[in-house]
């Protein structure tokens, strides 16, 4: 299944919307499952440190933990935002062959990560109480818990941004199972330190936060000795200041990339205030904090597919990437043709490249065709294996169908996690040893089960946006809907209508990115269906 004989069947039909096993699913799923394992982790550590600080018995460090993390994770995503930049800058030079050019982006990124952390690192280090007083009261009981925790965490703010980048690093040269290792490791480190710390050396909701910055540095350590070995980058190269010319596209790609994650974090920030200004006592806190790690763990699927589509997408709609899609199958070569010579590339963030293919009839012989194919789904039938030329239908069509099954994966495996999500709804009420806490969170975790397939929707169309380089758009989308957000918390605290009510305002923002994003998938973005070939590269320009 999914292999060559089945690609070639589907070349000159129109692919269909829901998933159906075929070689575009076994795609799908070989692209996303690593992505998945590798997400999982962090809202895994996420519930074993809540559990533990859980079993202090004091909802205040509970509340003080999820305040801290919040914190840390807006001030974290607010300058994280080189792997949406750093991985295609990467496949590009290795596509081409250029291995001193992939060893200067790399290099490139990572001194920018040290620079960016350490000034994130200053700030919460010198100014903690200004970080915690956005969604934190100055009169809250669990202040000096959270201003505890956020002034150990933060020294995780460095490795962190270093772990980032290795891991786009790898994902550039098509290599998901190194960072997938790394992870595992560290956080399996981190989970066994938690109890260690907290108990045995009586560190408290401290020792959860120190445990995580070891596991921080351990992966960053691991990151870059790979990095070395595999000579991906060389050490002198990381402490050499780069040439502005040199890191401009790096922060022109992520200025949008920083507009958008700036919209979505004021808006968890938001939510957060509001739900620790319900009462005073911290359990309205302590339920969000128990709530958001629930919703992230259903939430790392839908990223993983989020990526898989900004990855399926644009190699099809580009004509320098019609193997990208199986990269095992090439396809078949007509020797009574023309021969000619074809150039790999991979699209950078600025302005991918969307041209269509070269009609099927203009096809190339194997000896004078210089490719860098992807890894294949699965082990190929033989040393030449074919990749559907679509013949009939243009790249343009291709990829409408590829971001439409994208979206049936989104629907389909959003609804599955909701039902699971559903079943376990009793257990999240045991995270804390305070009642009021469990009681609290029962009716927010329903809403997050009930609304997780339209966040299978807006995980894959935003994927499909990012793959387009629509990073322009996307930030305008997160825009409006950080407003629907300010009006309806304004709303929630006005008719009081509690953590349920913060938490439908969660899913009006999910809502309206959704809308956006369809409304681009449909309308105006370049796989509109009122596009044609011609004009899709001028559309996706535009949309920078």
């Amino acid at each position: 299944e999914g292999g060559g004989a089945d690609a070639d069947a589907d070349a000159d039909r129109k692919l269909g919307f829901w998933p159906q096993n075929d070689w575009l699913d076994s795609q799908i799923v070989k692209l996303t499952v690593p992505g998945v394992l590798n997400l999982m982790l962090m809202p895994v550590v996420g519930l074993v440190d809540a559990y533990w600080v859980g079993q202090l018995g004091d909802a205040g460090k509970l509340a003080g933990m999820g305040a801290a993390n919040q914190v840390f994770s807006t001030t974290s995503w607010a300058v994280s935002f080189l792997p949406s930049v750093t991985t295609p800058l990467v496949a590009k030079a290795i596509a081409s062959g250029n291995k001193e050019e992939a060893n200067r982006r790399i290099a490139e990124s990572l001194f920018v990560a040290m620079a960016v952390g350490t000034i994130a690192l200053l700030f919460l280090q010198l100014k903690p109480l200004i970080a915690l007083s956005m969604i934190v009261p100055t009169s809250a009981s669990y202040m000096d818990s959270a201003t505890d925790y956020l002034t150990v965490r933060s020294f995780s703010l460095i490795p962190a941004m270093i772990t980032t980048v290795g891991f786009a690093a790898f994902r550039g040269k098509l290599d998901t199972t190194t960072p997938l290792l790394v992870s595992t490791v560290a956080n399996l480190i981190n989970m066994g330190l938690d109890p260690l710390l907290m108990f045995t050396f009586n560190m408290g909701v401290t020792g959860a936060a120190l445990a995580t910055v070891v596991a921080e540095f351990i992966s960053a350590i691991c990151f870059v000795a790979l990095l070395l070995k595999q000579q991906m980058v060389r050490m002198r190269q990381i402490f050499s200041i780069p040439k502005w010319e040199s890191i401009k596209p790096l922060l022109q790609g992520g200025l949008a990339v920083q507009i958008r994650s700036l919209m979505m974090n004021v808006a968890l920030l938001s939510a957060m205030r509001c739900s620790n200004n319900l009462d005073s006592s911290g359990v309205y806190a302590a339920a969000y904090q128990l709530t958001i790690t629930f919703w992230q763990l259903g939430a790392t699927f839908m990223l993983a597919l989020s990526t898989t589509a900004a990855v399926l997408v644009p190699s099809q709609l580009n004509k320098k990437m019609d193997g990208a899609l199986s990269a095992s199958h090439e396809a078949p070569t007509d020797t009574s043709t023309t021969t000619t010579t074809t150039t790999t590339t991979t699209p950078s963030p600025e302005k991918p490249s969307s041209s269509p293919p070269p009609p099927s009839s203009s096809s190339s012989s194997s000896s004078s065709n210089t490719t860098t194919p992807l890894p294949s789904p699965q082990t190929p039938p033989s040393s030449s294996s074919p990749v559907p030329s679509f013949p009939k239908r243009t790249n343009l069509d291709r990829a409408r169908d590829v971001a439409d099954r994208m979206l049936g994966w989104g629907i389909v495996s959003g609804g599955v996690l909701g039902v699971l999500q559903l079943l376990s709804v009793p257990l999240i009420g045991k995270f804390s040893a305070i009642e009021e806490v469990n009681q609290a969170v029962r009716g927010p975790a329903v809403l997050v089960a009930l609304t997780q397939f339209l966040n299978g929707m807006l995980f894959t169309s935003e994927g499909t946006m990012q793959g387009l380089g629509s990073f322009r758009g996307l930030a305008l989308v997160s825009i409006l809907a950080a407003v629907a957000v300010a009006l309806g918390l304004r709303v929630v605290e006005t008719f009081d209508l509690g953590l349920n009510g913060v938490w439908s305002v969660l899913i009006l923002f999910n809502v309206v990115r959704l809308f956006g994003a369809l409304f681009h998938r449909y309308k105006i973005g370049p796989l509109a269906t009122t596009r044609t070939k011609g004009d899709v590269q001028h559309v996706s320009a535009s949309q920078m």
